[in-house]
């Protein structure tokens, strides 16, 4: 592909990367990496997608950052439990002096939201929520299945398989995605699942999502104090979360405003980022729920 024809994503990756490197923030011995753009009135937090680094949402970053502060944050794979892993993130958002934020989740970090909402509501503005599912246990028997498939695999053939699959599912993706961009998200997957060190990521994010989906149902007044306004983002076809889940998920949140797309997929969050990072601004900037600071 010649330099014409690249995706203008690259070069949109190189910025972020050079403007906002990673910070390590230590909680009790453990490493937490986030990514901050320090300057705005209101915050966002960012939380990671299932197998990925949060670096990915990138583009998120890029659309918010002219409008609020933006924290992105990885949950290290050294964490062993959703309480452990919502502490965390408290704690770093006290570490950077963030009393209240609006969170965003996709898929994985979904499932992060919903465990801040029911247990840290007040540190909650708004939220959006997007391709997720709620406890329940035909998922949680896949997800084990899963987690044992990926804790007894090799890690050179896991991350080799993950390479050939998420390069055949970005392919034959039906959403309208121009070629140059469908061929970065290839490249920066198959280099993503080059770094030996991503198999333990995996194992942790299909650990703890075994843990949400075993846990107690949920009931809708969990939430029914907590005054923010909710986005759900959800795919017509999702080759991940079925129509029951998406069904059930919807149910919960019944205050939601939802957003269906088409038969894009589980990888809408990544291949339509410029739609979703637009839904996501949007939706925040009619939001009264976080005060603006003075001065």
């Amino acid at each position: 592909m010649n330099e014409s024809a690249k995706s203008a994503l690259a070069a949109e990756l190189a910025r972020f990367r050079a403007q906002i490197p990673p910070q390590t923030l230590t909680l009790a011995d453990t490493a937490w990496t986030s990514y901050d753009t320090q300057e705005g009135a209101q915050s966002v937090l960012l939380l990671p997608s299932s197998g990925l680094s949060v670096e990915a949402l990138f583009h998120y970053v890029h659309v918010l950052r002219p409008h609020y502060r933006v924290v992105a944050l990885d949950v290290p794979h050294s964490v062993r439990t959703l309480e452990a892993a919502v502490l965390g993130i408290v704690g770093v958002l006290d570490v950077l002096g963030v009393e209240k934020t609006h969170v965003v989740g996709f898929s994985w970090g979904a499932l992060l939201v919903q465990m801040l909402l029911r247990g840290h509501a007040a540190r909650v503005g708004d939220a959006v929520l997007g391709f997720g599912f709620v406890p329940n246990p035909e998922r949680a028997a896949i997800l084990k299945q899963q987690l044992g498939l990926i804790g007894i695999v090799p890690a050179s053939i896991m991350l080799s398989l993950m390479r050939r699959n998420t390069r055949l599912a970005i392919a034959n993706n039906a959403t309208q995605v121009n070629a140059a961009d469908r061929a970065f998200w290839q490249e920066y997957y198959d280099a993503y699942y080059h770094q030996p060190a991503q198999r333990e990521r995996m194992l942790a994010h299909a650990r703890l999502s075994v843990a949400f989906a075993t846990q107690t149902p949920f009931q809708t007044k969990d939430i029914a104090a907590w005054a923010g306004r909710m986005l759900l983002i959800e795919s017509e076809v999702d080759e991940v979360i079925d129509e029951g889940e998406r069904g059930a998920f919807k149910s919960m949140y019944p205050r939601a405003y939802v957003q269906t797309l088409n038969n894009c997929g589980h990888l809408a969050p990544i291949l339509l980022s410029s739609i979703l990072a637009q839904s996501v601004l949007k939706f925040l900037q009619t939001s009264d729920s976080l005060p603006k600071k003075a001065g």
